[in-house]
């Protein structure tokens, strides 16, 4: 312990002589705001580093005395967040000195806290104003357990009149799960609050200080567990988002009627579970949105007979605040957990369905037809009309990407797009989005060519680029792969790495010995990749 402290200081002192003496010259800065907690001393200190991710951060503070009171490392997570979080040792009363540097940074931040013990006497419990049972607060007496290495506690909540269950938790409990936690995959820790269901509750509220949330490495999660749902939350859930100014925030989750769907989704619910998902800031609900901190959804259903022959047609329906409708790619039956799972980077209403489409012209494409039927009823790909789909037709540049970008569930802030995209055209989101993310170049000359077919060989370089940006190509193929087909050599160099990752994840397999790199993908062929994509 004693050899990591003298580590983390040397290196700190260390830092600031590289800085001081011009060492640094990458141009990188840090920002820096410090708080603390009168009553109980807790220190809370956070910033962003502007190179982003995987930056080391160093941090130091300094007592009224002027003696180390703090020194600390951490790396930074998404979007270069970081967070340090301590418990003043001793409670001195006075100003406290913060720097704090980081990896390439020429000027490191200063900044302070005041702390001051309170001495006014706290107020007397009176009998005649007993606390108000609708507004219960958990304290540190909260029972925590360890269920194989995750903190798990029950929050005991209330009934209000609006008929919705009310509970709260404090950011000292959340400390203390966290600390307790073991770190699970890439050091992420999990915790768990439990509010046991309450007769005739409508829904339930958590309510939770914003810095609860903030003062937590923000690659950790929360999750939530209720009689209608658990939500389980990334800590970064309002990094980046702007308005949010109460210090204690409020989610809930809430039966919803079906009347609140638009007619053509109702008959698709039908009597299935039905809930709207809110975040609430001084009693009022507020927009949010962040396409970084994903809410995982998870909704118990039993499948009727019929629909445990064909899970794979259960899908989730959303209703934004705006009262536009879609149905959720990711929405899917967990027959394992016996439930509905979904992700969000919205709030909305959302509904369970049962979808079944299928189209009267894909008699010449049984091995087509189940991914065709499957997607169409996810509303991942569409029908060229309401009953058919014309599978051996060719599919385009722009509604190939528009199909990957929409299964992969890609997003980004598009600062352009290429010069023969209409603004009106329905693929100009999606390429905006794949160009942004560097999944596609374009032929030169700023173009794409959207309505021009595509060739096989150029759907797989798309769909190795994407998947590398989403994460999910971590094989890496070589030239055993495409050995054992007759027309290797027709594959064109730039795309013969991808065509042997994509053969050895199992998503190209070829037909007659044959790769048919320059062959045109069909929309038969484009439904099975997209498929295969969906379920991997």
């Amino acid at each position: 312990m004693r050899k990591g402290f003298l580590t983390i200081l040397l290196s700190f002192m260390l830092l600031f002589t590289m800085s001081d003496t011009g060492y640094c010259n990458t141009g990188a800065s840090i920002t820096v705001k410090a708080t603390i907690q009168q009553e109980t001393g807790r220190v809370t200190i956070e910033g962003v580093h502007s190179m982003g991710e995987g930056q080391e951060i160093t941090v130091m503070v300094t007592n009224p005395k002027g003696s180390l009171d703090y020194v600390n490392q951490t790396t930074s997570q998404a979007e270069g967040i970081y967070t340090f979080s301590y418990v003043l040792p001793k409670k001195t009363e006075g100003t406290y000195g913060v720097r704090v540097g980081g990896k390439d940074v020429l000027d490191p931040v200063e900044t302070t806290l005041t702390y001051k013990i309170s001495t006014e006497p706290g107020e007397p419990s009176s009998p005649s104003e007993p606390e108000e049972p609708s507004s219960p607060s958990t304290t540190t007496k909260e029972k925590i357990q360890l269920d194989q290495g995750v903190a798990t506690t029950q929050i005991k909540a209330s009934k209000q009149s609006n008929s919705l269950a009310e509970a709260k938790i404090s950011a000292d409990i959340i400390h203390e799960m966290f600390r307790q936690t073991k770190e699970e995959q890439e050091g992420t820790k999990r915790i768990v609050l439990e509010i046991p269901e309450i007769k005739e509750a409508k829904g339930y509220v958590l309510t939770f200080r914003k810095e609860s949330l903030n003062q937590e490495p923000q690659n950790h999660q929360m999750e939530i567990k209720t009689a209608l749902g658990n939500l389980q939350l990334p800590l970064h859930l309002f990094h980046g988002v702007e308005g949010i100014h109460a210090e204690e925030i409020q989610i809930q989750i809430q039966a919803l009627a079906l009347e609140t769907f638009p007619p053509t989704i109702r008959e698709a619910i039908g009597n299935r579970p039905a809930i709207e998902l809110s975040l609430l800031a001084e009693g009022q609900k507020f927009t949010w949105k962040n396409s970084k901190a994903p809410i995982k959804v998870q909704l118990s259903y039993k499948p009727s007979e019929a629909e445990q022959k064909k899970q794979e047609h259960l899908v989730i329906w959303s209703l934004d605040p705006t009262g536009k409708s879609s149905s959720l790619p990711n929405g899917r039956y967990n027959p394992t957990t016996g439930s509905m799972t979904f992700t969000t980077t919205g709030l909305g209403s959302y509904g369970v369905a049962y979808v079944e489409k299928t189209f009267a012209d894909l008699s010449d494409h049984e091995w087509a037809r189940k991914a065709i039927e499957v997607m169409a009823s996810k509303g991942i790909i569409q029908g060229t009309s309401a009953t058919t789909y014309d599978p051996a037709a060719p599919i385009t540049r722009g509604d190939f990407l528009t199909l990957l970008v929409r299964v992969l569930e890609l997003e980004a802030e598009a600062s352009s797009n290429f010069t023969d995209v209409p603004q009106e055209a329905h693929y100009y989101e999606a390429l905006g989005i794949a160009k942004e993310l560097g999944i596609v170049q374009g032929v030169g000359n700023h173009q794409f060519y959207p309505e021009k077919t595509i060739t096989r060989e150029d759907l797989m370089v798309m769909v190795d680029r994407a998947l590398a940006v989403a994460g999910q190509a971590k094989e890496k193929g070589t030239l055993e792969e495409v050995r054992g087909y007759q027309d290797v050599q027709e594959v064109s160099s730039y795309a013969i790495d991808s065509v042997a990752r994509l053969i050895k994840m199992g998503l190209i397999q070829g037909y007659d010995g044959k790769i048919n790199p320059k062959g045109q993908a069909t929309r038969a062929e484009t439904a099975v990749m997209i498929e295969r994509l969906y379920y991997r």
